[in-house]
């Protein structure tokens, strides 16, 4: 979990460097959870897997950049400042081989765009429900922050959405959660809970380490894991 937390961050430093929006994090990120569904974790293999689902992800989103330019900073960023065409060629190689084997653990199944994007949603529900700014905000924040959970891969991304809207209102403590009726929201209620129980213990167990922690919107009290430990009881 520590190191996957790591190639998460190493992933939002490519996304930085190379100017992609969210979305295309947000898809290299199931793909590399889903890889690991059926690939043994290999930790001298995880920056390549990572760099060839950013590769996919860009493909998917048609946030299109040459494969080179990929590599390139992939290789600056783990310090390798000397890079060589032969070492680039090679490198290039690798990338390739591990894109049919990500995409074979996604049975090819290019619609990925209706299963992982949790921030539409948030926006969509947070007017539905007469959300204030503040707490969809917040609730965008958590998101950020979930995309590094296994969760992603067991409930739909709109289902996770809810969660992340009633964890940003009960932070919040000035606007109650309403009594939803989850059908509504094509969703149910223990699908709700499985999400909203795995967020929180993500929270108390690497509040440290999180992206909220440091990241909170103006205006909104400090967190602390001790708010998310009440929340769980």
């Amino acid at each position: 979990n520590q190191k996957r937390i790591s190639v998460f961050k190493f992933l939002c430093d490519m996304c930085v460097q190379l100017k992609f929006p969210r979305k295309t994090l947000e898809t290299a990120m199931y793909f590399y959870q889903r890889y690991h569904v059926f690939n043994k974790f290999e930790t001298e293999m995880c920056y390549d897997v990572a760099t060839s689902c950013l590769f996919i992800s860009c493909k998917q989103v048609e946030t299109v950049k040459k494969v080179d330019e990929i590599c390139t900073v992939s290789l600056k960023l783990r310090n390798l400042l000397k890079i060589s065409p032969e070492t680039l060629d090679t490198f290039k190689k690798r990338i390739f081989q591990l894109e049919l084997r990500v995409l074979e653990t996604c049975s090819f199944d290019f619609r990925i765009n209706n299963s992982v994007h949790i921030d539409e949603f948030i926006v969509k529900f947070g007017r539905e429900l007469s959300f204030d700014y503040k707490i969809c905000h917040l609730a965008w924040l958590i998101g950020f922050d979930v995309l590094k959970l296994e969760i992603v891969l067991a409930v739909p991304q709109h289902t996770i959405a809810i969660a992340v809207l009633k964890i940003a209102c009960e932070l919040i403590e000035e606007t109650k959660w309403p009594q939803v009726r989850y059908t509504l929201f094509e969703s149910d209620e223990l699908s709700v809970e499985e999400a909203y129980f795995d967020i929180l213990n993500f929270f108390i167990n690497v509040f440290d380490i999180c992206e909220l922690k440091n990241n909170l919107p103006e205006g909104i009290s400090p967190v602390s894991v001790d708010r998310f430990m009440e929340l769980k009881k």
